[in-house]
């Protein structure tokens, strides 16, 4: 049986709603502002949260607990309730990583919230270990090319609320996902960083769309705008268009979005060496479970994704537990942990991937363990 006491880190999507329209994100049609037809578009509100919190308070850890707050559909600080629920898990002894694109909000609030990081990680840091507190803000590039990966992105807000939060006290590190069209800024943006304090600088090599085929691409959103409501298309386009600097059609810099070959090579050596007949396991290896949107409890964030994006394998579930099995607001951390689902049936994927409940996420997404690797090798932090 696992022991919950020794789960290392929690990836948290406080919310799947986004205010730019990256083209490689997962929400999207590829390349394209359209919402994925499946995506549910969810928030983490304050009692939920802090029904959670105050849960893990009474739970014996013997580790240190690392909250990831991530954003694989949406952007963590886009809840409504963000503050007050990124300052409550601060005042609480957990290592902590947000990553964003900085946009949203007002350099007031990231002030608050850096001067509470900073009290925080002075306090709770001693023997028990470093408890680093750190806001990722992905800045992917200078204002002219920061744009052209996020679209409607809000750059003069960004820098000024990055300079907001570090100037309060906390620990910022600037993320640059480094394509083709940014790549002459790298050592430019670094020296920035350095001149506004950010802590690390993260160049941060893109591998996404390594094997980026326009001409498919552009074949399969025609098919799946094909089936996607009218409707649907006039409200998100609508959107878009009142999206400061953004242009109602496919991303004009299609061409330019292609990866440097330096991410090409690192994604291509890792697939050649991978054993994809096996499986390495987020929750199993690294101890680490996923939190999505609506407070459910899960392996990780790509069986998350097959709720968020294709409701198959969550109906499954459902059908075989009952509503809400694994709702962190209904059921305590402990309650869901030791279900049968994390207790028996996820292990028995690993040893038969054809298992009744494996979604096939599992070979597909962690099949050899190809796509931790390359976001662990085409990570590249250095502190300033």
């Amino acid at each position: 049986m696992f022991d919950f006491r020794k789960i290392n880190s929690f990836q948290v999507e406080t919310s799947t709603y986004c205010n730019v329209a990256c083209p490689l994100c997962p929400r999207h049609h590829m390349g394209t502002s359209v919402l994925t037809p499946g995506l549910r578009q969810k928030n983490i509100l304050a009692p939920q949260w802090n029904k959670f919190l105050n849960d893990m308070d009474n739970v014996t850890k013997e580790n240190i607990v690392n909250m990831v707050f991530c954003g694989c559909h949406g952007d963590p600080p886009m809840t409504p309730d963000w503050e007050e629920i990124i300052i409550n898990t601060a005042n609480r002894n957990y290592i902590i990583d947000v990553e964003t694109n900085g946009s949203m909000r007002t350099p007031e609030s990231w002030a608050r919230v850096g001067k509470v990081f900073a009290k925080t990680e002075k306090e709770q840091s001693g023997e028990a270990g470093f408890m680093e507190k750190v806001i990722t803000f992905s800045i992917d590039g200078l204002e002219d090319t920061n744009k052209l990966y996020r679209i409607g992105i809000n750059h003069k807000r960004v820098m000024a609320n990055a300079k907001a939060f570090i100037d309060a006290g906390g620990r910022a590190r600037w993320k640059m996902i480094v394509f083709e069209h940014n790549k002459h800024q790298v050592e430019e943006a670094q020296q920035l960083a350095k001149d506004m304090g950010f802590w690390e600088f993260d160049k941060h090599v893109s591998t996404r769309n390594w094997d980026y085929n326009y001409a498919e691409v552009d074949r399969k959103n025609a098919t799946q705008l094909a089936k996607t409501t009218p409707e649907a298309i006039t409200i998100e386009t609508e959107v878009r268009k009142a999206r400061k600097g953004t242009v109602d059609k496919l991303s004009e810099t299609k061409e330019e979005l292609n990866i440097t070959n330096e991410g090409a090579k690192l994604f291509e050596d890792i697939v050649e060496k991978a054993d994809l007949s096996s499986i390495r396991c987020d929750f199993k290896e690294d101890r680490m479970m996923y939190i999505d949107s609506e407070m459910n409890l899960w392996p990780c964030n790509y069986i998350a994704a097959t709720r968020m994006e294709d409701m198959t394998h969550f109906y499954k579930l459902e059908k075989e537990y009952g509503v809400g099995w694994n709702n962190l607001a209904k059921h305590t951390i402990e309650e869901v942990f030791y279900h049968e689902y994390f207790q028996k049936i996820i292990p028995a994927t690993w040893e038969d991937p054809s298992h009744r409940l494996c979604t096939g996420e599992c070979r597909a997404m962690c099949g050899g363990g190809v796509w931790r690797t390359a976001w662990d090798e085409s990570t590249n932090r250095k502190e300033l």
